[in-house]
């Protein structure tokens, strides 16, 4: 593999506050975007016959992805946890007009550290956290340890760009991603791992078997079965 080919990759700082990016995203282009991007991890998720059971999300933030969620499978008992407790109550409280307060679950934790027996979950899904993880093969351990053995994993995540990509993105203005958005976003791509990296992360975790893939926007996919 050419690593020298792709952009260093350089760890993600903490902005501080994270309703810079909610408050962003609220715009016309950011929702577009969010609408887009979850409805091609949904129908991921579709593919690999998810149908009910209990599905666990990873750094679910306000709750956006677990109330889609709740809506295009009904049949699942959803809960998403995040470390951001101001985040989560923001979730909640927009789970109320959809009457989905009691039907989804939205509390506190750390993905590195599950306060969750083994094999709890039908399903463990995660969406643009893995960049944001110092430790990423305890998150994957602690996946594939509430994981039910026939379980669904979907972890999706950006990918490091190559050098003359990056080169091309970096000065690059995109209505879709207005400041604060637009800075994180660098970010995050230049903490994101390549396709390599990802493999090697997974063959020393408990999610060893699980498929790795470039999606067609490019970003990572690691599933299971």
């Amino acid at each position: 593999m050419l690593s020298w080919l792709y952009q260093a990759r350089l760890a993600q700082r903490d902005n501080g506050d994270p309703f810079l990016e909610l408050d962003a995203y609220e715009s016309p282009e950011g929702r577009a975007r969010l609408d887009r991007i979850d409805a091609s991890f949904l129908t991921r998720l579709k593919g690999m016959g998810l149908a009910q059971g209990k599905v666990l999300v990873l750094g679910a933030g306000a709750g956006r992805l677990v109330l889609k969620l709740a809506r295009e499978f009904p049949g699942c008992e959803t809960t998403g946890i995040d470390r951001c407790a101001a985040a989560l109550e923001e979730g909640i409280e927009k789970a109320r007009p959809l009457g989905l307060v009691g039907k989804v679950w939205l509390v506190e934790g750390d993905a590195c550290r599950l306060d969750f027996p083994d094999s709890s979950f039908d399903a463990v899904l995660c969406d643009n956290l893995l960049h944001h993880i110092p430790d990423p093969v305890r998150m994957l351990n602690e996946a594939g340890r509430v994981a039910r053995p026939e379980a669904r994993v979907l972890i999706r995540d950006l990918s490091r760009p190559l050098r003359p990509a990056w080169a091309w993105l970096r000065p690059r203005r995109d209505p879709e991603y207005p400041e604060p958005l637009r800075a994180s976003y660098l970010q995050s791509l230049q903490a994101a791992y390549t396709l390599a990296e990802l493999r090697e992360l997974s063959s020393r975790s408990r999610l060893a078997q699980a498929r790795i893939s470039l999606d067609e926007d490019h970003r990572l996919i690691l599933a299971l079965p």
